[in-house]
């Protein structure tokens, strides 16, 4: 921001004489720039919000969100010594503001400076709603609750219409261990704010407090009919239902973060362990650490070794599903199926809700080519643990053989979202993309020498790496499947840049090598239209 645009507003104010209230119709104009503003604030244009506050601080100088907004955007932006500048030439024309005296408590750096301008603000006018809130604030953050529940009570009684009093009171009051007035501060808020979920979250925390499971779950459920749907509240919502012994419920709201996007692999794996946990009773520490060495063994090549490991721990826990799965597990590293399907089915014999031994078992019979029952105890493994990478990378390929297209892309997506390799999940929602026949994407259906020839339009999907444009599929006289062609852009990264090419290419089976070769028949500068993708389509025919 230049500082002209900082000295307009100061200009306003020393044009001012006397009061710097705004008329009705200002306000009011001010107030909706202020919720616009909100909102693009929300979707993260900040420029666009930033200068929506302006605005309305031209309109109501004294909007007290328009400054909060406008000063925490500039302080970020490094303005802050300017910011100083410019709220102490306000004070100075308004030294018995409350408005100015707490907007310049915002600034300080220094605690009690900030707590001077709060209380000052308070002494000019014991009902500014904000020079409580801010004393409060302070008082919250030295753990002082007695006298910040004090301050919020006062926000409260000030202006029952503004959410952060009845919100931070009612933390207060959780603080102070008084749950029940916490609720009824709570129940209050819900009543003013009927289509916010937030009270009700925090209704389901005070009763988690207190231990009381099954009455929070009643508050999250409200909350999520409300429309609650960040991931602490999923997370909240998830370990509520567990505590009440409901864990395939706790399992399914946990994957409801699979929804949200740009949550990190580490995160996932954390929840991977939460739900595993679920249905797996922790091992003695003694045999925790008999494991962890035969699966070292394993880790260094040496089977042989964990096999022994594993036998002699198998005699000491033969009721453990997890001791059980990883003698099985060394047993397939070894080769000897036999044995190893053996142990993975008496370890679900054990715990049938033991995810790893559905996976290991579902792989087993992918490698058998069942796909019916590879795909039960794959799907079974995901719906105990959605956050299982291996399971959605089978899972995704079992999906593909079965053409399931739809599900084969999902999981491939969701396994590179776990932290897959990005080159399998290309390539299996590569193959899976290929065999889509759905209507939805049709764009033109035509006849060629004889053949019938449908184009298909891309997936749009945050998959890196790859994207279609266009696929001909073409099938002979009979209706037969002959041809998978199609237009596609791809990206790759050699030597730290980003190369970018679109080709029309297909892939073709090297029968001598037992393996598929991508051709490429057509390269082009930009995306093609469909009429150019057809007449090269079309070339490639002759």
């Amino acid at each position: 921001m230049s500082k002209c645009r900082f000295l307009s507003f100061l200009l306003i104010i020393v044009s001012i004489s006397g009061s710097i209230l705004a008329d009705e119709k200002d306000a009011k104009k001010a107030s909706e720039l202020v919720t616009k503003g909100r909102e693009l604030y929300g979707t993260g244009d900040i420029d666009g919000a930033l200068k929506l506050f302006e605005q309305a601080l031209e309109a109501d100088i004294t909007n007290v969100d328009a400054h909060r907004y406008y000063q925490d955007i500039m302080r970020e932006r490094g303005y802050h010594e300017k910011l100083l500048k410019v709220y102490a030439e306000y004070l100075k024309v308004k030294p018995d503001s409350a408005l100015f005296n707490y907007l310049m408590g915002r600034l300080q750096t220094d605690i009690e400076e900030e707590r001077k301008f709060y209380k000052k603000a308070i002494e000019l006018d014991d009902k500014f709603y904000f020079g409580h809130f801010g004393l409060g604030y302070i008082y919250s953050s030295e753990k002082d609750f007695d006298n910040a529940k004090k301050e919020y009570a006062k926000c409260v009684e000030v202006d029952p219409n503004r959410p952060e009093g009845h919100f931070w009171l009612g933390k207060s009051y959780r603080e102070l261990s008084e749950y029940d007035e916490a609720l009824k501060t709570y129940e209050k808020m819900a009543q003013i704010f009927p289509k916010d979920p937030i009270p009700y979250i925090e209704m389901a925390r005070t009763q988690v407090e207190r231990g009381l499971h099954k009455e929070a779950l009643d508050f999250f459920k409200k909350a999520d009919s409300l429309g609650a749907k960040t991931v602490d509240f999923i997370r909240e919502y998830a370990e509520a239902y567990a505590a009440v012994g409901e864990k395939e419920k706790a399992v399914s709201t946990f994957a409801r973060t699979l929804d949200i996007p740009n949550l990190k692999p580490d995160f996932y794996e954390l929840l991977f362990h939460r739900c595993r946990m679920l249905f797996l009773p922790p091992l003695a520490e003694h045999l925790r650490a008999d494991l962890e060495k035969a699966k070292e063994s394993l880790r260094n090549g040496d089977v042989d070794e964990a096999l022994e490991q594993l036998e002699k721990l198998y005699k000491e826990a033969q009721d453990e599903p997890e001791v059980i799965i990883w003698l099985a597990r060394a047993y397939l590293i070894k080769k000897d199926v036999e044995k190893g399907f053996s142990y993975a089915k008496k370890s679900l014999e054990k715990n049938n809700n033991f995810a790893e031994a559905h996976f290991t078992i579902g792989a087993l019979y992918g490698i058998q080519k069942d796909w019916d029952n590879a795909e039960k105890h794959l799907k079974r493994c995901l719906e105990l643990n959605p956050f299982d990478k291996e399971a959605s990378f089978h899972y995704a390929q079992v999906m593909l053989i079965k053409g399931n297209c739809i599900e084969a892309i999902v999981f491939a997506l969701r396994y590179y979202r776990l932290g897959g390799n990005l080159r399998n999940t290309q390539t299996l929602a590569m193959l899976a993309e290929l065999n889509l026949e759905t209507p939805e994407l049709l764009e033109k259906e035509f006849k060629e020498d004889e053949l019938t020839v449908k184009v298909y339009r891309g997936l749009k999907h945050n998959l890196p790496g790859y994207r279609f444009i266009y696929r001909f599929r073409v099938y002979d006289k009979d209706g037969n499947f002959k041809r998978n062609i199609f237009v596609i852009v791809t990206e790759e990264e050699i030597e730290g840049k980003l190369k970018t090419t679109c080709t029309m290419s297909e892939i073709t089976f090297d029968e001598k090598e037992q393996e598929g070769r991508l051709v490429e028949h057509f390269k082009y500068e930009k995306e093609p239209t469909l009429e150019k993708a057809i007449e090269d389509f079309k070339k490639l025919l002759k």
